[in-house]
């Protein structure tokens, strides 16, 4: 705690305030909701979380309101089919939004993705920039000079800002990934790890997110409740699903 920590005496003091940061969250409301539902979902994982998003205020113009939509949910045929639709729709993003390719990311959610998503690239001649560590701003920088997408997974695009970002693979089975082991602490550990995964790759964007499942495992159970409530649309019946 750190009224603890901060006293002269190592005790809390009793009078202590405490104080919240009220900031500017650099995401569409639609984004926020979004989410804030993926915490509420894992309410019971985060007790000792104070979710930034509560107090975060839009300040956003009217121009970047229009470069807003709601997130939206798209179902793929195969791995192959979601990754080379993740790249489809990164290229009709830079046109819409009128964006460099390095302002659109494209997370997957497990190596084997990544590790597919960089193949395709490199064979159909995307031009991409691949993020494997946190806090790569040698990659970052590249990716802007050269306007390529940048590819990523979760864990290394904390701290990073994005007009849009497309998730590859946030399906069943995948997030959380299938359990190893029967106990309840690790099935514990891989949903807080995934919750926390899915908000932080979400809350990179500013105006765009799209989420890629394989139709045949269908959305992760983690995005159930944003479905349910209208905060990610499910897009099942668009004319590009399942091409």
């Amino acid at each position: 705690m750190f009224d603890e920590a901060l006293s002269p005496n190592g005790q809390p003091q009793a009078d202590s305030l405490r104080t919240e940061v009220r900031g500017v969250f650099r995401c569409s409301p639609k984004i926020v909701d979004l989410a804030f539902s993926v915490t509420s979902a894992g309410a019971t994982l985060f007790t000792n979380f104070d979710d930034p998003l509560r107090l975060a205020s839009s300040m956003f113009s009217a121009d970047e309101e229009r470069k807003c939509s709601n997130p939206c949910l798209i179902r793929c045929v195969g791995d192959e089919g979601m990754i080379a639709e993740a790249f489809s729709r990164a290229e009709q993003l830079t046109k819409e939004l009128d964006v460099s390719r390095c302002d659109v990311a494209l997370v997957a959610f497990s190596d084997e993705l990544f590790q597919k998503a960089a193949s395709y690239a490199v064979e159909h001649n995307k031009p991409t920039e691949f993020l494997k560590q946190r806090g790569d701003t040698d990659a970052v920088r590249r990716a802007k000079q050269s306007g390529r997408f940048v590819l990523s997974t979760p864990e290394y695009v904390g701290g990073l800002e994005f007009d849009a970002v497309i998730l590859i693979g946030v399906d069943d089975g995948r997030v959380p990934p299938s359990r190893t082991a029967d106990s309840i602490e690790s099935a514990n550990y891989l949903s807080y790890v995934s919750h926390n995964r899915l908000y932080v790759a979400i809350t990179r964007a500013r105006y765009r997110v799209q989420v890629l499942v394989v139709n045949e495992r269908g959305p992760s159970p983690l995005l159930l409740g944003a479905i349910a409530s209208g905060f990610l649309e499910d897009c099942k019946e668009g004319p590009q699903i399942l091409r």
